[in-house]
């Protein structure tokens, strides 16, 4: 636990900041405006598509779209480098037990991760289809938000925690 105090006291838990809000930023302006990207080609923004819709989507965009979401995807893994990391260190620090917790933001990232990779790798082998990673994709993507919005909660969680035993104490 030392250790991640170390850490939180270090300049690194602004790095993190300073990377969600980067990748967060170049997400919703899709660069300023540089790789436009219409959002029915977004199905990792959806809770749950089959493989047949991950499939049409990527058949539906033409080669500027499937550049377009290749670069957002670019700042997607920036912000996941920032938020997910961000989220783990918060909550390890505000809940001494049970020692899982912190996991959670860790396997949000993981499933966002293999989500986004699973659907480049499709974005650059277009027209080519493995059928069975078009299924992981879809199931990566529910667990993806339910471990992302647990962690949310945990997050809300420690923050309450922090007003709550600030009050108390003084």
């Amino acid at each position: 636990m030392s250790k991640i105090n170390h850490f939180l006291k270090k300049l690194n838990v602004w790095i993190l900041i300073v990377l969600a809000l980067t990748g967060i930023i170049l997400i919703f302006t899709q660069y300023f405006g540089r790789f436009p990207l219409d959002e029915k080609y977004a199905m990792d923004t959806q809770y749950f598509y089959t493989k047949a819709e991950f499939f049409g989507s990527l058949s539906a965009m033409d080669a500027a779209s499937r550049l377009s979401y290749l670069m957002i995807h670019i700042a997607d893994y920036i912000f996941m480098l920032g938020i997910y990391p961000l989220m783990g260190l918060i909550v390890a620090r505000s809940f001494a037990k049970p020692m899982w917790m912190p996991i959670i933001p860790l396997l949000a990232f993981a499933f966002d991760f293999s989500e986004n990779i699973l659907f480049d790798l499709h974005l650059i082998i277009y027209p080519a289809q493995i059928g069975f990673l078009g299924t992981v994709a879809g199931i990566c993507t529910p667990l993806k938000f339910a471990a992302f919005f647990l962690s949310v909660g945990l997050v809300i969680a420690a923050l309450v925690k922090a007003v709550f035993f600030k009050k108390s104490k003084g």
